[in-house]
């Protein structure tokens, strides 16, 4: 018994000896980005503005090779609308419009491809795939001075989260650029347009709300070669 366990130790000790470690075309980048998201709804009954809100997240790189790539991570997302809304004070008086606000905040978990144009220190790509939604947060206020002539106003600022779902999920579309500082240390910039495919006011009614909207990204990947041995 001790004899067949030496041998089987000789063994792998040999092969260890005569292998040797490749290092792969494949490489895993982890980083974090920031952005900005210009964001609309489709489907309100009325002119409504783009909201801009900053973001951001980490990302989730794996090169397949140097040209096609599988992305994903973990991003807090912000969309919304503003739209202008006439308010009263408390006698009903009116006291005119101001701009309403209601914003949407989201955990993004994005699955994309996206296809570099080119090998050099520095390249654009392409990019396509979905991004999976959960709503966190929803935010509607206005900012109202606290009277009209003397006369009070309510403040105006309400979550509304239950009237609307809490899973989306849209198509998303990216063009970028990347600059290598060193092989394994990458910054790059991207626009991405966001195309949400579904409804998500909660209840049945008469109207579609679709979220819209693009972003602009900057972040920096670091990233960690997979190599593996050969006998």
């Amino acid at each position: 018994m001790n004899k067949s366990l030496l041998i089987l130790l000789l063994i792998c000790l040999s092969l260890k000896l005569f292998s040797w470690e490749v290092r792969s075309d494949s490489t895993i980048f982890l980083g974090a980005f920031g952005n900005y998201g210009f964001s609309k709804i489709i489907g309100y009954p009325g002119d409504i503005n783009y909201m801009v809100k900053p973001g951001g997240g980490l990302v989730f790189t794996y090169n397949i090779h140097q040209e096609i790539s599988l992305k994903s991570g973990l991003s807090f997302i912000n969309n919304g609308f503003s739209v202008n809304q006439k308010f009263y004070d408390t006698m009903g008086d009116s006291i005119g419009n101001y701009k309403t606000y209601n914003e949407y905040t989201y955990l993004g978990i994005p699955l994309e491809f996206s296809y570099n144009l080119g090998r050099n220190r520095f390249n654009v790509y392409l990019s396509a795939g979905i991004e999976f939604n959960f709503l966190l947060k929803q935010h509607t206020y206005a900012k109202l001075p606290s009277e009209n002539n003397g006369v009070p106003i309510n403040p105006y600022d309400i979550n509304n989260k239950d009237l609307y779902k809490t899973f989306d999920f849209g198509f998303l579309f990216g063009i970028g650029g990347e600059y290598k500082i060193k092989p394994n240390i990458v910054v790059f910039t991207e626009v991405k347009y966001y195309n949400g495919l579904r409804n998500f006011l909660k209840n049945n009614t008469e109207y579609i709300f679709k979220h819209r909207g693009y972003s602009v990204y900057a972040g920096i990947r670091f990233g960690i070669p997979l190599r593996y041995s050969i006998i």
